[in-house]
């Protein structure tokens, strides 16, 4: 730490040692630089403010119904784009700067001194903008913010028209194609419809599920004909000579017989609860009983002018559900054979099937894309016919100026003590870099130990300089030279900053007397 110190400190005594340097350095920069910037032409300022009102009662109640634009971009993007050629040129043109160049030079250099010295802050969620502009004429600087602010407010509205106009014939012409193929599209699918017809199934799933469909109808329809088939068979077989069977169902017609076949049966019953089956009165009553049973089935087989087997309500029932049962099997015959035909006709097409298939969903799809898109395309067009009439109506954006261009005849610039200060600092420390690089190509040793470490020889002792060698003296006039020609430079800067700090001394000094000679 020691040596960095040292190193440090003799360093320090190069700097002083060279600082005629210092001196050389400030007194060249130092007065050319405070004229250069006594000289520089006042600037003006011009600034106005301005809101941008979004805000409308129409939005929320149009949503989802027009088109409804972000307000907040539309806004950055001309301000982003209001210093192209074309913008400046048009401000130009409103302020009448143009009027003051005569050549496309001077026309070129007026255009980029517009560009920059326009200046656009704010925005935001705020929507409020400041404008403003630095210029040599006070008055052409107002009029340069009053045409900026025209030109952002008419290209603010001219493009939100130009936008939606550009929409309208964009949405027109897609319409307008979509609806060629779709046209394209819906004969393509009906031409393919009536050349494949055969393989078309209706409201059945695919060709495939149709199959299996008619197969199902055709195993349901064997199965109901095997029913029918053995009703039929075993109602033919009561009919055919199974009498015992039908008769065992004759007890089921009421006779007259019956009342006193009930009362015996009754009676039976009850002497049965008293009586043994040996009781003479228990068997003749039985007698009875089987004797009226006997008649009841005389009667109704047709013996002594009864019923008969043709007159038999169970022989005729048992005829007609046979020949209910008879025509049935041929209808589910007939029905059989119709579901048949269809498991092979459809088995038949079965190779072509996928093929077609695949073509007809490869048809749907694309018309269904372009049925899509095409409505799609008519309600945008809605929206926006909907939307140029809300703004017909009414303009989504409206401008406010709350502060107009202002007049300041107090020139706003340049900053000429800031900078009157940074040219004595950058004086000074030019000439310090000097004193360095002087000091380091002609080294001076100032210490016993620089000698030291320069020579490597001990140091045994040290004679100072006496007053009669008139060194002493010299150094003390070099310092009191250097601190005069500081001091004189400090006054030097001091006048400059005082009369550029009073715009009425500087324009009276640098501008008329100047100009004057």
């Amino acid at each position: 730490m020691q040596d960095l110190i040292d190193e440090l400190l003799q360093y320090l005594r190069g700097v002083w040692l060279k600082r005629r340097f210092i001196l050389i350095a400030t007194w060249i920069i130092c007065p050319i630089g405070f004229m250069y910037v006594s000289t520089l032409p006042n600037q003006y300022s011009s600034s106005a403010r301005v809101f941008a009102d979004t805000r409308s009662m129409l939005k929320p109640l149009l949503r989802g119904l027009a088109i409804q634009s972000d307000s907040t971009q539309e806004l950055a993007l001309i301000v982003r784009t209001i210093k192209t050629k074309e913008n400046i040129e048009k401000i130009a043109r409103a302020s009448d700067a143009d009027l003051l160049t005569t050549t496309d030079a001077e026309y070129n250099r007026l255009l980029s001194k517009i560009r920059s010295g326009i200046r656009i802050s704010g925005g935001g969620r705020s929507k409020m903008y400041n404008i403003s502009f630095k210029g040599d004429d006070p008055r052409l600087a107002r009029k340069i913010v009053q045409g900026t602010i025209d030109v952002f407010i008419e290209n603010t509205l001219g493009e939100k028209r130009l936008g939606t106009d550009q929409a309208q014939r964009f949405l027109d012409e897609q319409i307008a194609e979509y609806e060629q193929r779709l046209i394209a599209d819906e004969r393509k699918l009906a031409d393919f419809r009536r050349d494949n017809a055969q393989y078309m199934v209706n409201n059945q799933g695919s060709y495939f599920r149709a199959l299996e469909n008619a197969k199902d109808r055709l195993e349901q329809a064997e199965l109901d004909l095997r029913e029918t088939e053995t009703e039929l068979d075993a109602a033919q077989k009561q009919l055919s000579g199974e009498v015992d069977y039908a008769m065992e169902d004759l007890s089921s017609i009421r006779t007259d017989y019956d009342a006193r076949i009930a009362s015996l049966q009754v009676r039976l019953d009850q002497l049965l609860v008293r009586f043994t089956e040996q009781h003479p009165e228990v068997q003749e009553t039985q007698k009875r009983l089987n004797s009226l049973l006997e008649q009841k089935r005389v009667f109704l087989t047709g013996r002594s002018g009864g019923l008969g087997m043709d007159g038999n309500p169970i022989l005729q029932e048992l005829k007609a559900t046979v020949n209910r049962l008879t025509a049935s099997v041929a209808a589910k015959k007939v029905r059989l054979e119709r579901y048949q035909e269809q498991v092979t006709e459809f088995q038949s097409k079965l190779d072509y099937v996928p093929e077609i298939e695949a073509q007809m969903t490869g048809l749907n799809r694309t018309y269904s894309i372009t049925k899509d898109k095409y409505y799609q395309l008519l309600s945008r067009k809605e929206s926006a016919v909907m939307s140029e009439k809300v703004e017909q109506s009414t303009e989504a954006i409206s401008f406010r100026v709350l502060n107009p261009p202002s007049l300041r005849l107090n020139p706003a610039g340049p900053p000429r003590l800031s900078m009157l200060i940074g040219v004595l600092l950058s004086s000074i420390g030019v000439g310090i870099a000097l004193s360095v690089v002087f000091s380091l190509l002609s080294p001076v040793i100032t210490s016993p130990k620089a000698l030291t470490k320069a020579t490597g020889l001990p140091i045994y002792g040290v004679v100072t300089a006496t007053e009669n060698s008139g060194l002493q003296l010299w150094e003390k006039r070099k310092t009191r030279i250097f601190i005069a020609a500081n001091v004189a430079l400090l006054l030097v800067f001091a006048a400059f900053a005082a009369i550029n700090s009073k715009p009425q001394w500087h324009d009276l000094i640098f501008v008329q007397g100047l100009g004057a000679l």
